[in-house]
């Protein structure tokens, strides 16, 4: 009987964030002044300051990658969208004429590595990389059973390594001379607080991360595995980002790209099942503010920081920083802390939802941390290349 209370609370908690009037994005006000100052645009009356701008958008058939490729198409992009439904990317052509699809399948390198083939036959230049599709395993497969088609963990592998993959197989063409402000952004998340980098590192005699085997976690094993798997990809994510810029030939010597991770927040999208977003569209629905972070983050100039969230209330770095001891995340913890920070949070960003920066976990600025499954990766994807 004792999930009965918890329930009602649920449901009252739900109710009382839904009573408050949802936030629409400031188009005219914030979003179009940012992309044009960014652009250098010198027309101010110009609301498509995106107009000759190619725009790549993993997961674009639903939830964030949905509607910021909406939210792009409306600002004048010329959106390439990646997803692993043809019907689902045909739909989407009929509704938002300017997109471009193409098939991949996330779980598979192979198929990511055909998709870039395809993109940089047709363009030779490439603006801005939203590496946005995710999944979560949820309660659907707690012993982690699954796995790529080259054997790594599929959440890790779709999360990560594939996108991982497309990065670097699209950054010559972002890198060329009709391109003024490379950007990446990554579309990461708070979860990452509750892993202490620990599964990332290549370690033992097969020289393979954690993180990158069948399950995707040490510590208390099948409790929080899927938990745990989906928070190591989104470390991984913020890691990748930074050894772009410490260490990749291209990413690294150019002074006007702009690459930044975010945490979109709680939205209501299908990666924690439908039944999650049923119940969180209630309080936090896609549209409006949900994409606010990754569409603002793409324009907001370096000195606003590399990790940018929606709900800047406070920040959880701190969680991090005094449980930064392995048997925090051993024992599970970190997880449960964060968890319930994290709820909070939600709260906060419901009511005073503003994009800012926020300083990620002390784990993710980790420089042998991130060199050692930079490497790994490169390893990893590299006939694929």
């Amino acid at each position: 009987m004792w999930q009965l209370p918890i329930l009602v609370t649920l449901v009252v908690v739900l109710a009382a964030l839904a009573a408050v009037p949802h936030r629409e994005i400031d188009w005219k006000g914030t979003v179009i002044p940012l992309a044009q100052k960014y652009y250098d645009l010198k027309d101010t009356t110009n609301d498509e300051p995106l107009r000759g701008k190619i725009v790549v958008v993993t997961g674009c058939t639903s939830g964030i990658g949905l509607s910021m490729t909406k939210a792009l198409s409306k600002l004048g992009a010329t959106v390439v969208g990646i997803g692993r439904s043809s019907t689902k990317l045909n739909q989407l052509k009929e509704e938002v004429s300017t997109v471009q699809p193409f098939v991949a399948d996330f779980t598979d390198l192979a198929s990511v590595a055909k998709a870039a083939d395809e993109i940089l036959s047709q363009y030779d230049h490439i603006d801005i990389l939203i590496n946005n599709a995710g999944m979560h395993d949820g309660l659907n497969n707690w012993k982690g059973n699954r796995v790529s088609a080259q054997g790594h963990d599929m959440v890790f592998t779709v999360n990560y390594l594939s996108h991982f993959l497309l990065t670097e197989k699209l950054s010559a063409a972002m890198h060329n001379n009709a391109t003024q402000r490379p950007t990446i952004v990554q579309v990461a998340s708070s979860f990452h607080y509750s892993v202490d980098g620990s599964d990332l590192l290549a370690q033992g005699t097969d020289n393979i991360p954690v993180a990158a085997k069948k399950g995707g976690n040490s510590g208390l094993g099948g409790l929080l595995r899927s938990s745990r798997s989906y928070s190591n990809s989104k470390l991984a994510q913020i890691l990748h980002a930074r050894a772009l810029r410490r260490r990749h030939p291209l990413w690294s010597k150019s002074s006007k790209a702009r690459i930044v991770s975010v945490c979109p927040g709680i939205v209501g999208t299908n990666i924690g099942g439908r039944t999650f977003k049923k119940a969180m569209d209630l309080g936090f629905p896609v549209e409006g503010w949900g994409i606010a972070t990754p569409l603002m983050a793409m324009f907001m100039d370096g000195d606003k920081g590399d990790y940018l969230t929606s709900a800047s209330v406070f920040g959880l770095a701190f969680l991090s920083d005094y449980f930064h001891h392995p048997m925090f995340y051993f024992t599970g913890v970190r997880d449960a802390i964060v968890w319930m920070f994290l709820f909070i949070v939600g709260a906060f960003q419901r009511v005073t939802a503003r994009v800012a920066s926020q300083r990620s976990s002390v784990e993710s600025y980790d420089e042998t941390l991130e060199d050692s499954l930079y490497q790994w990766s490169l390893h990893a994807v590299q006939e694929f290349l």
